[in-house]
């Protein structure tokens, strides 16, 4: 079964869809209780399409922005409290998954709004 994310991108009305699809899923998974696995999911799918944009577009202000668009790290030895909570069990646990999901939507803002700024740019020209 193919996922949401295992989207093959084809053309430039392709990749607005793609783009208009990313914002919403971004929004979707900052509204919604979601899981590490479906901010990781977005995160290779925002990673992909960032290098689809990279390879297949020359202007130079455009690229600029794609570049600043930040992966998704979820990594939870960031926070003194994780490293403490790491050795507390089931609670710790999750406690360190609550804290990489919060983290994560904080991640999904950032690459959303620049994104969005992206699409902008792109709304109006041919690809």
């Amino acid at each position: 079964m193919v996922s949401l994310w295992e989207i093959t991108i084809m053309s430039g009305s392709n990749l607005k869809r793609q783009l208009n699809d990313l914002l919403h899923q971004a929004e979707r998974l900052i509204q919604s209780k979601c899981t590490v696995q479906e901010i990781r999911e977005f995160g290779n799918y925002s990673e992909e399409l960032k290098q689809y944009i990279i390879d297949t577009t020359q202007d130079d202000f455009v690229l600029e922005r794609v570049h600043a668009i930040p992966k998704i790290d979820l990594n939870p030895a960031k926070s003194k409290a994780n490293y403490i909570a790491a050795f507390s069990g089931v609670f710790g646990t999750l406690f360190v998954e609550r804290n990489q999901v919060n983290q994560g939507k904080e991640q999904i803002r950032e690459i959303r709004d620049k994104f969005s700024s992206v699409e902008f740019l792109l709304r109006n020209q041919d690809l």
